[in-house]
């Protein structure tokens, strides 16, 4: 039943576009757009509230969920949030990763500005610099742990170049017919690289300064007001796409039709062996939320790609599941953050070549 319904469903972003005209259509037409605009605004149904509210400055800068990250994933690579919401979850991933460039997205104009003052504020404020600071420094220190095994590696190899240093010093001392003589040998050991080894580079310190900080900020994170489904496009690229405590609402909001919408130009604005993150969430999630508009009343009662068949659609569109990171345990305190923390974080890859039905 589940692999019947797969199969009836579009797998390719130009497939879905020329099946589904109707649904990019909608998004030119004033009265659907003004209608969007107040459900935005009045009924929050598209879970745009601040889900990183705390009481205390140190808790609002911390999201645990990333801490399970890898750096690899994320260092020097072009990162796009879908439903990036107030933004902290992009800037503690631009401090503790050094990402080359990332874009937070979110279809509320408020949260964008929200986001944005969130940087300024940082940049701004001393207290909270410190404490982006502390975060980045953690970051660091995560760093050096998940390299400890390359660092060790790294030292048998200078220990290598060290004694062939000391060796080519006697070499200097010989007379010179005999070096002439081992010259061959000299060569041949140089040009093996389990015994000849280039001189290492210097380690740059992994602490930065505030002014380091703020430079960095202001030049790879930006913030936009989108609705990531209105239009097919996928000419920018990314290594990466998050799409955070979204997908529900997406699909609540525009149905088995926006999901498939927002999975396939995912893929295809992710380069070859991109990693697509996203925290999908229970049905009984769903029935928690479905009366939050008429609209998501309506969707939730004709949804046929529940959750559980998310991985097997994915597949067949060309991902293929990387890793399970585990949910955190809950922090018992009130509120929305908890309960986003304890969500899993599940990491696609894009493989290439999506399966044709």
């Amino acid at each position: 039943m589940n692999s019947k319904l797969i199969g009836e469903q579009e797998k390719t972003l130009e497939e879905f576009s020329q099946n589904n005209k109707a649904f990019y259509e909608q998004f030119k037409k004033e009265a659907f757009l003004t209608e969007l605009k107040r459900e935005i605004k009045f009924k929050q149904s598209f879970g745009n509230k601040d889900k990183h509210l705390k009481k205390t400055l140190n808790e609002k800068w911390q999201d645990k969920r990333l801490i399970q990250l890898q750096n690899v994933w994320l260092k020097d690579k072009k990162i796009l949030d879908i439903g990036s919401s107030n933004g902290i979850v992009d800037l503690l991933i631009a401090i503790r990763h050094q990402p080359k460039l990332i874009v937070g997205v979110d279809i509320d104009h408020r949260q964008v500005r929200n986001a944005i003052d969130n940087m300024q504020k940082a940049i701004n404020d001393s207290e909270q610099m410190q404490m982006l600071l502390q975060h980045a420094q953690k970051g660091a220190e995560d760093q050096e742990m998940v390299a400890a095994y390359e660092a060790d590696k790294k030292r048998l190899r200078a220990e290598k170049e060290q004694k062939l240093k000391e060796l080519l010093q006697r070499v200097d001392q010989l007379p010179l017919s005999l070096q002439l003589s081992i010259q061959g040998e000299l060569n041949n050991l140089m040009r093996d690289p389990a015994h000849f080894i280039e001189v290492l580079q210097e380690e740059k310190s992994l602490k930065c300064s505030e002014k380091d900080l703020k430079t960095f900020l202001y030049g790879k994170v930006c913030f936009r007001t989108e609705n990531y489904l209105a239009s097919p496009s996928t000419l920018e690229k990314f290594d990466v796409i998050f799409c955070l405590s979204t997908i529900k609402y997406v699909h609540l909001n525009f149905g088995d039709q926006g999901l498939k919408a927002l999975f396939l130009k995912a893929y295809g604005q992710l380069e070859e062996h991109g990693l697509f993150v996203i925290d999908p969430q229970p049905w009984k999630s769903y029935k928690k939320k479905k009366k939050l508009s008429d609209r998501t009343l309506e969707n939730f009662n004709q949804i046929k790609l529940k959750p559980n068949l998310f991985k097997e659609y994915l597949e067949s569109i060309g991902f293929k599941l990387l890793t399970t990171l585990s949910a955190t345990p809950k922090t018992g305190g009130a509120g929305e953050q908890s309960e986003l923390e304890s969500k899993p974080l599940i990491v696609y890859q894009k493989i290439g070549g999506s399966k044709k039905k």
